[in-house]
């Protein structure tokens, strides 16, 4: 499955013609500018078979876009150019849970690690 790298801040309709020339489902990968998270979007290939919804607004970042898309599971989408609609699936990929290691040693992530001696 290729992967479209992408910043945040690029307008959605510029982003999907990157995945439009994949001719396969993708992966819009970018990072979040306040969290530093690595974010991703599934792309499906448009398919006439979904239901033809209205195109995106042509000034939606991607960033814009994942947000809507990660608070439902999976959102039919169209962009200009886009004759069908296609699925989108947000994915997130950044664990916020500490270290299970860090855990059972009794350390928090704000703390540094101490550095180990050689015997």
């Amino acid at each position: 499955m290729p992967i479209v790298i992408s910043q945040p801040q690029e307008f959605l309709t510029h982003v999907m013609g990157l995945v439009a020339t994949q001719n396969d489902t993708a992966l819009v990968a970018f990072i979040e500018p306040t969290t530093d998270e690595l974010l991703f979007i599934y792309v499906s290939l448009p398919n006439k078979n979904l239901a033809v919804v209205q195109t995106e607004s042509p000034r939606q970042t991607i960033l814009d876009f994942y947000r809507t898309v990660n608070s439902t599971f999976a959102r039919t989408f169209r962009v200009k150019g886009w004759k069908h609609s296609a699925i989108a699936h947000a994915i997130s990929t950044c664990d916020r849970h500490p270290d299970p290691h860090d855990v059972l040693r009794g350390f928090q992530r704000s703390q540094p690690m101490p550095q180990e001696t050689a015997i």
